[in-house]
């Protein structure tokens, strides 16, 4: 790892999910993105801190025979698919690898302590986003995603993760937009039923009058558009803001997952990759153990998929979620699916596990699927006063998910196994089941 004027030759030891390669360089670690696991590098140190350096890759000297030089051509700009130089087994493995070593080093969990499985991969690599958040840049009339580490739009167009029905849409909108003076408008969320064949519009713009101009032409044009609704406001949840208005067609989108039909409220999460979705859900109900007349809490339950899966198994379920419209959608598609033994509240898992381990509540298994940041400590220590038998954690990040299983197995519970799903092939993301039991002397 001699210099070579302005550059360092690098061997690559492993990748991060964020993609980039990790060397040693006289004991430092040094972070280059798009290299990839056991490749000989070149590359120029632009940033050195006390235990790390970062460095710009200028020369792949030695290449992994698994390098994918058909990546997207946007890839290095876009930054959404920090993988993609990767091809899809080099992929799974570089996912496998994080999980265990985030698992290890934020856990403390030793690779012998419990089984992880072999990640799940997706039925598809590409065409398998249903939803997707685009950015309106009214200077240029782009309609696009946001480059790396900036507010410069990139045309969407091309982007090969979206469903063949939301890759028409974004050419569509990309010719209709410039011809309606769009001034206001920030950003455009598309979203495709279970089947690609019809699509909500959410417009988050501050101006109801554009958004409805927008609505109506985009009703007009586009046949697969069923609903159309507005958002305003300073953003609080992902690109929404707080205040939404319905502008055009249905007001809840009909959905499915599975043979459970769903209606949907604008802003309610469901995972993206159709394809996968219903392998995550199902695999997260075979992990609770559910059963006839067992009881279930499922905490940041969403619009009720999983609670209602298992009820379609004859479970007693109480579904926490924090996000209104979400819960009423939840009891909506419990009676919707003639699914009676489910409750639904609506307050956030922290307030509402409390209360429900105060009054002596004892659900036999636990599902959480929180968001990314993971579970509030109250929300954990609620479960734990519960003593459900098992506790089913379904998360979106490694990092989170090491964190709380290291609470939630510190004394009476201990991990059994972790399964990885990959739901978003090209991305730095991976989902994880993770099952923990109660100790047998408790």
């Amino acid at each position: 790892m001699a210099e070579v004027q302005n550059a360092v030759k690098l061997h690559i030891d492993n990748c991060t999910l964020s993609g980039d390669g990790v060397a040693r360089l006289d004991g430092q670690a040094v972070f280059v993105p798009g290299a990839l696991p056991g490749e000989e590098v070149e590359a120029v140190i632009t940033q050195r801190k006390k235990s790390y350096a970062r460095a710009r890759l200028t020369q792949v000297l030695q290449p992994h025979p698994r390098r994918n030089h058909a990546a997207c051509p946007q890839a290095a700009r876009c930054g959404g698919c920090p993988l993609a130089m990767a091809d899809y087994p080099l992929q799974l493995q570089i996912k496998q690898q994080a999980v265990a070593d985030l698992l290890r080093r934020m856990g403390g969990f030793a690779p012998d302590a419990y089984q992880l499985r072999q990640v799940m991969p997706s039925p598809k690599e590409r065409g398998y986003r249903c939803r997707v958040a685009l950015h309106w840049q009214p200077r240029t009339q782009e309609l696009g995603f946001y480059a790396e580490s900036s507010h410069q739009v990139i045309p969407a167009a091309a982007c090969g993760l979206l469903s063949p029905l939301l890759a028409d849409l974004t050419v569509k909108l990309q010719q209709l937009l410039p011809q309606l003076d769009v001034q206001q408008l920030r950003h455009i969320v598309l979203q495709a039923d279970a089947d690609d064949a019809a699509a909500a519009v959410y417009l988050v713009d501050d101006d109801r009058r554009e958004a409805a101009r927008i609505a109506a032409a985009v009703v007009a044009e586009l046949p697969q558009i069923r609903m159309v609704w507005g958002n305003s406001g300073k953003a609080v949840y992902g690109v929404y803001g707080s205040s939404w208005y319905h502008l055009q067609g249905l007001k809840q989108l009909p959905d499915r997952v599975g043979e459970l039909q769903l209606l949907l409220s604008p802003g309610a999460f469901t995972q993206v990759n159709v394809a996968q979705r219903e392998l995550l859900y199902r695999t997260a109900i075979e992990a609770a153990g559910v059963r006839p007349g067992m009881r279930l809490l499922d905490a940041y339950s969403g619009v009720g998929v999983m609670a209602l899966l298992a009820a379609q198994l004859g479970a007693e379920v109480i579904g926490i979620e924090s996000y209104a419209p979400a819960a009423e959608d939840a009891a909506a598609n419990a009676r919707l699916n003639g699914l009676a033994r489910t409750r639904f509240i609506a307050d956030t898992v922290e307030k509402a596990a409390v209360a429900l381990a105060a009054e002596g509540y004892a659900p036999e298994a636990v599902i959480l699927d929180p968001p990314r940041a993971g579970c509030d400590m109250a929300a954990l220590q609620a479960v734990l006063q519960m003593r459900p038998q098992r506790i089913v954690y379904v998360s979106c990040d490694p990092a989170t998910l090491a964190r709380d299983l290291k609470v939630l197995a510190a004394d009476k519970y201990h991990l059994s196994w972790v399964q990885p799903l990959d739901m978003f092939p090209g991305c730095g993301h991976i989902e994880n089941i993770a099952c923990l039991d109660l100790n047998a002397d408790e």
